[in-house]
């Protein structure tokens, strides 16, 4: 993925989307490139998988820091 993601550097997010197959193996679904998901903030600020990381995170998408 992220030899994948090097391909677009202008995005600062890429949304990967994968299922379980019945083989319990990961399936590539989709790749979304654009920013605009109302949620993707929320996700951010409120959830838990980003929890520790939201000011890095957010001081990237917008630009105020070039490194994650």
């Amino acid at each position: 993925m992220k030899k994948e993601s090097l391909k677009y550097p202008q995005v600062k997010f890429i949304g990967w989307d994968f299922a379980i197959g019945e083989d319990n193996e990961p399936i590539f679904i989709e790749f979304n490139l654009t920013q605009s998901d109302p949620e993707l903030l929320n996700i951010i600020t409120h959830g838990e998988i980003f929890r520790g990381y939201e000011k890095r995170i957010l001081d990237f998408a917008f630009g105020k820091s070039k490194k994650l």
